[in-house]
């Protein structure tokens, strides 16, 4: 099994986030309040319909390709709780049927565009001429009051693009059909 690079939230000699090691997001109890891996409620993510419809449940973005990513000031002043973070992913599902050449059938391939509100705490690096996620990780917790986020994003990379950040809100903009592209996945390992 390969690693993970660039997990979050990433710490340095001299920072602090909240007593966690570095490169491993918590899944633990913090300050008493359990967090929620997204996956265990995705209806919490505005549009996440989209998604769950098509693929059934809430995808992994497991070798998901993030093509683009758009942050924007404007919000904070159009009455938004601070910037946005938009990503836009080319995901798809894998079979567990390899076609004649030995690849991985990959199917329902689209282009989901997520809008992150109220960014704060971002760490992005590494981004590449490709940028493929091992997973993207959303873990929710109860806000103590309105000024606090609800939301810590891990962008967990396979290569390129990784990092993290908090977030208010999560919304799926828009999903798109989008044809396979090049590259593919070998079967039989």
């Amino acid at each position: 099994m390969g690693t993970l690079r660039g997990a979050w939230p990433r710490t340095t000699e001299g920072s602090s986030t909240s007593g966690r090691r570095a490169g491993r997001p918590t899944r633990t109890r913090t300050g008493g309040i359990r967090r929620l891996a997204i996956l265990d409620d995705p209806r919490r993510i505005e549009g996440a319909a989209r998604l769950t419809d098509l693929f059934g449940r809430w995808p992994s973005f497991h070798d998901a390709e993030v093509v683009s990513a758009r942050l924007d000031r404007r919000a904070f002043r159009e009455g938004e709780s601070g910037p946005t973070l938009d990503l836009s992913i080319h995901a798809f599902e894998m079979t567990s049927e390899v076609d004649p050449t030995g690849v991985f059938v990959l199917r329902d391939h689209v282009l989901i565009e997520l809008r992150f509100h109220g960014v704060d705490g971002l760490s992005l690096q590494d981004f590449n001429t490709q940028n493929v996620l091992f997973s993207l990780s959303i873990e929710a917790f109860p806000a103590a009051c309105e000024e606090e986020f609800a939301y810590e994003v891990g962008l967990w990379s396979s290569y390129g693009l990784w990092g993290g950040f908090r977030c208010r809100r999560v919304e799926v903009v828009g999903v798109s059909p989008r044809t396979k592209v090049a590259g593919s996945i070998p079967g039989g390992g």
